[in-house]
């Protein structure tokens, strides 16, 4: 073989090849050095190898400049990995070289080093001392091109440390020199960075011209990396002018070049601006998902300090559709990453935001300690322009205390800052808030301030500003007694809404929030129909109003067209085309009850309960009608709750779940089961002390929802005894949230006041003197008395309205002592619109085979959970939440009646057990278990575990969200837990099982409304089915039941029983 060339042979020829190779040792390294940290694609860690192999060349070559640019490489790569201690090691290992050889030109780099690592750790003083030092050593070398970079790094930390007019000296400096020795290239980045001076100092015009100049030199020496940086920033000024449209184009031509050049950090930046823009044009799904992706890719490379604007943002957008809780979680967010960095300019945005949400629940005081610290932190940092949203914010804080005459004080102040800035959409809030206590004794100044408010928003694209202040000057209008010009300015600002409420696409959750926002058009416009006696209109408006989220998901899964509403005059008739059924939509206005009757075939018959009703039950109305009714509802409830207890034997078992020690699963000892989604009279009269408002984002981002408020003057309906005092808008308030460096944040508004937290029962209000009457006489003699004579169909469905969602119906007792039940086939439906989509939905979609009955969960696994005393318990599952045998026996009952059965009972009733089942679709649901009043959770059970693990609580309770993720096609389902026909009211409806099903893709539930006993409940179910097998439909099956358990005369005959079934929907069959 062979012997191949070895290294190991003649000393003295080796040697020979070394002296060969030294000379080009430097021009290796140099190599090395360039490609391995400029052109390679190594990682940073397989650079830091590459740069110790250079090292080692310098150290052989005894090269201390070589060894001090091996230590500037490093320094350089270890800052890009964000470990600065090490990068500041390398610099002062650098430097400490530069000393011993008596460099001064590689000191002024060293130093040059230091002020950008200290830079980047945002400690901008030592970074400007470092780049002051490194300006005196190159002042000493005659180094005058090296001077003009460092001019430029002394300009950018002044900018960090707020001071524009020392960063635009030092700017210049550098331009200066760079135009001294034609270098065109260096002068684009310059005036890129004169342009940010002038747009943080408000010059947006001066801005732009620099903005172009570097555009223009980038453009012609193909530098496009860096056009997506002047791109950024044009968008960002042609935002601050209001042209969303342009500030959109610059930014996704920013976007595509990063995308090309896979520059995912930067990308991030590019969609939290882009969000901000299609938030300002209402386009909240978008804005949210711009946010995400930003908020997903700081994620990913650990950027927590710009983690925070995006929270922030994402704040703004839950606050804008009325989430308060979501709203104040992300601010938080924000908050605490800005405290941990000690960004206290961050945090005052933050605290004005926090403030804000503060103010729409209806905390002013600490609404307005959290608006003082933001005042006090731009105060402190010379902030004017930011000063003027928190002026606008403490204004309508003292508005809504009465203090009116500091409020306007507070309101003009800003208005001065922002004509000063020339910041127009801050002008045109500080209109508005003007406007509401202008209006107090000069309403023609009020509409004045309205109109030139509106002409600024329609000026700079904001929809959803343009809306409410329609609204404004609608409610004006109806306050003024011109209904005409009411009815116009409202459906334009219905219009707008539409606009706002289509383009969240799928966006269900936001869907619903946002439909809490412009419902009081929908009831504004209801209530001036009613006057311009416009029933069909009036109709028309509560119907859109009514479950809009529900009916488009409904579109869409049914694959149906999907549009805004419309104006047909025939579009009340289409909604309807059932022979044999009577309608009955219940509409409510602050004060007045509203029953319209439909039939097909038959005029609309439209009756307003007339307060001699109310009279005749409770003497003492005082203008409470709907606050009567509302305790008839809930002393009802209440009632059933405890009829149920007192009179159980000793297997009664409830279906209750208790989710906390604060609720027992009684709820007669609770106080109330409602919550309250429409103003009522007191509500009204509340309103008049406290007047609502809305906080608008300032600089770079817009935002506004109005809520509703109630006018102060009682002079203001025109005298008019018995027309309510219609609600108008609020003062508008400018919120605080600024871009970080070149990034435009929103910030929020303060919404309205009486936006409670629906997620929380509240009590009922107690009337000053007791109610000795039948609370279901009562009911029926105001539901149903006026409308008696035209309920002539065998069947009636009604469609409720806030808290007239938990009345029973069918239970509802005539003079004579008769229920209506006994008489009628009884539904209800969210809206007549999702009845209408449910009854035309093609056959195929859905299935007509198979049940699934979930029935007693039990098992012996461990889980966590309150006792009586709040105290968490660790037992097992059997332990903690009692049996209820009567379901087992409804399970098997429902197994001998129907084919194709499956029962999942007991220890087989898991959460995947039962959803992997409902993808697989079945005709018929069945659920008897333990079911929450104030939550909608139903108890299933915890999957098999190891005998010492502890189960958590989501393996065990199924949420309204997991049963809507499944896309179901059941025709029939029954839910024999306690209360699943409750929940949340909204404007949506109610938000509960019962709607999470239908939209999930059933055609029909059967709920219950109360607590219900074990055995009472397989009573009952015995007879439905026994009936529904017989070939009647539900509707029929249960009135029949209904009449079989009277007649009966035991004591599951008391309506308090049978009463909490009602059937949501449409009406089915098995067949």
């Amino acid at each position: 073989m062979r012997a191949s060339p070895s290294l190991t042979g003649d000393p003295l020829a080796e040697w020979e090849r070394v002296q060969r190779v030294l000379p080009n040792l430097p021009v290796i390294f140099w190599f090395l050095l360039i490609w391995g940290t400029e052109i390679s694609p190594l990682t940073p860690a397989q650079q830091i190898q590459l740069l110790k192999v250079c090292y080692d060349i310098a150290f052989l070559l005894r090269d201390s400049e070589l060894m001090v640019a091996v230590y500037w490489a490093a320094g350089e790569v270890y800052r890009e990995m964000r470990l600065f201690d090490q990068a500041l090691a390398c610099c002062s290992k650098a430097l400490e070289i530069a000393k011993a050889i008596g460099s001064i030109l590689l000191q002024a780099t060293c130093y040059n080093h230091m002020g950008h690592t200290y830079n980047k750790l945002h400690n901008y003083n030592k970074a400007l001392d470092y780049f002051k030092q490194s300006l005196n050593a190159f002042m000493k070398t005659g180094e005058e091109r090296k001077k003009a970079g460092v001019y430029k790094n002394i300009g950018a930390v002044y900018s960090s440390l707020g001071d524009d007019g020392q960063a635009m000296v030092n700017y210049k400096h550098a331009l200066c020199i760079h135009e001294k020795f034609g270098e065109e290239r260096e002068q684009a980045d310059v005036y890129n960075n004169i342009g940010i001076a002038y747009k943080s100092l408000g010059d947006n015009g001066q801005a732009m011209v620099n903005y172009k100049n570097a555009l223009c030199i980038h453009e012609k020496f193909g530098e496009e990396r860096e056009q997506a940086d002047v791109y950024n920033n044009i968008g960002i000024a042609y935002k601050s002018l209001g042209d969303n449209g342009q500030a959109m184009v610059n930014y996704k031509n920013a976007l595509c070049i990063h995308e090309k050049f896979g520059e995912e950090r930067k990308k991030a930046g590019v969609y939290n601006k882009i969000g901000v823009v299609y938030y300002s044009l209402g386009d909240y799904g978008q804005a949210m998902l711009n946010y995400k992706n930003a908020l997903c890719i700081y994620e990913k490379f650990g950027e927590e300090r710009k983690k925070a604007g995006v929270y922030n943002n994402i704040g703004v957008v839950f606050m804008s559709l009325g989430d308060n809780s979501q709203a104040m979680v992300n601010y938080k967010h924000a908050l605490c990453i800005h405290e941990k960095f000690g960004e206290e300019r961050g945090q005052a945005d933050v605290y004005s935001n926090i403030g804000n949400t503060y103010y729409s629940l209806g905390d002013n005081g600490q609404a307005m300690v959290n608006f003082k610290h933001a005042l006090c932190i731009y105060e402190k940092f010379g902030e004017e322009r930011k000063q003027a949203s928190v002026y606008n914010n403490i204004g309508a804080v003292l508005n809504s205390l009465g203090d009116n005459g500091q409020a306007m004080v507070n309101y003009k102040n800003a208005l001065c800052i922002y004509r000063k800035f020339g910041e127009e959409h801050g002008q045109a809030t500080a209109y508005c808030n003007i406007a509401i206590i202008a209006n107090i004794y000069n309403s023609v100044e009020a509409m004045e301030l309205y109109r030139s408010a509106l002409a600024l928003f329609q000026k700079h694209g904001d929809v959803i500003r343009q809306a409410e202040t329609w609204h404004n000057i609608g409610t004006l209008y109806l306050n003024m007694s011109e209904h005409p010009e009411a009815e116009k300015s409202l459906k334009e600002s219905l219009r707008l809404y539409e606009l706002v409420f289509m383009n969240l696409g799928s966006l269900e959750k936001l869907k619903i929030t946002v439909i809490e926002t412009y419902i009081k058009t929908y009831r504004c416009l209801f209530y001036v129909s009613i006057i311009l006696d416009k029933p069909e209109q009036a109709l028309r408006a509560s119907e859109q109003g009514r479950s809009r989220a529900l009916k488009d998901s409904l579109q869409k899964k049914y694959g149906l067209e999907s549009n805004a509403p419309s104006e047909d005059t025939r579009y009340t008739s289409s909604l309807f085309s059932e022979d044999n059924t009577s309608f009955v939509v219940i509409c409510l206005t602050p004060q007045w009850l509203h029953l319209f009757t439909l039939a097909s075939g038959k005029p609309l018959v439209t009756e307003s309960v007339p307060k001699e009703i109310f009279s005749s039950v409770e003497s003492e109305i005082d203008g409470k009608e709907l606050e009567s009714l509302r305790d008839y509802i809930v002393r009802m409830v209440n009632e059933a709750n405890a009829h149920v207890r007192l009179n159980r034997d000793e297997s009664f078992e409830d279906r209750s779940l208790r989710l906390s020690c604060d609720d027992d699963g009684d709820e007669s000892r609770q106080p109330s089961v409602l919550a309250r989604g429409v103003r009522t009279a007191t509500e009204i009269e509340r309103g008049r002390k406290s007047t609502e408002v809305r906080a608008e984002p300032s600089k770079n981002s817009e935002d506004g929802n109005f809520p509703e408020t109630s006018s102060t003057d009682s002079k203001a309906t025109g005298g008019t005894q018995n027309q309510p005092q219609l609600p108008t808008q609020a003062p508008m308030s400018q919120g605080t949230g600024i871009p970080q460096e070149s990034d435009a944040t929103p910030s929020a508004k303060v919404p309205q006041e009486h936006e409670e937290d629906t997620c929380t029962p509240h009590p009922p209000t107690c009337p000053e003197t007791p109610i000795h009457h039948d609370p279901l006489e009562v009911l029926y003699r105001l539901l149903i008395s006026p409308i008696e004579d035209h309920l002539t169909e065998p069947e009636v469905v009604f469609i409720p309205e806030d808290f007239t969602f938990m009345i029973p119906f069918g239970a509802m007792k005539d003079p004579d002592g008769r229920f209506l039940a006994e008489r009628k086939r009884i539904r209800t439906g969210p809206s007549l619109s999702t009845l209408k989509l449910l009854r035309e939905c093609p056959e195929h979609k859905h299935s007509k085979q198979s049940v699934l009955v979930v029935a007693n969960p039990r098992s012996n696994v461990n889980v966590e959970w309150p006792d009586e005393f709040g105290q968490l318990k660790v037992k097992p599952f059997s332990d903690t939440f009692a049996g209820l045998p009567k379901a087992s026996e409804e399970a098997k009952m429902i197994r001998d009646l129907l084919p194709d059965v499956t029962c999942l009972m007991e220890e087989r009733a898991t959460k995947n057990a039962i959803l992997a089942k409902l993808k697989e679709g079945v005709g018929i649901v069945h659920i008897a278990s333990h079911g929450n009043a104030r939550t909608g959770k139903i108890l299933v059970a915890p999957g098999p575990r190891p005998h010492d693990e502890i189960a958590p609580s989501k393996d065990f309770l199924l949420t309204m969200e997991e049963v809507y993720s499944c896309q179901i096609n059941a025709r029939l389902v029954v839910l024999c837990c306690c209360h699943s026909g409750t929940g949340e009211i909204r404007a949506e409806g109610v938000m509960g099982f019962t709607r999470a099903f239908l939209a999930a893709g059933a055609r029909s539930v059967l709920a219950t409304l109360w607590q219900i006993s074990d055995e009472a409940t397989l009573y009952f179910m015995k007879r439905f089915y026994g009936h529904l097998v017989s070939g009647l439909t539900a509707s029929a099956s249960l009135q029949q039941t209904i009449r079989d358990t009277i007649a009966d005369k035991d004591k599951y005959s008391h309506p308090y029983y049978w009463g909490a079934f009602i059937l949501v929907g449409d009406d089915v069959t098995l067949t």
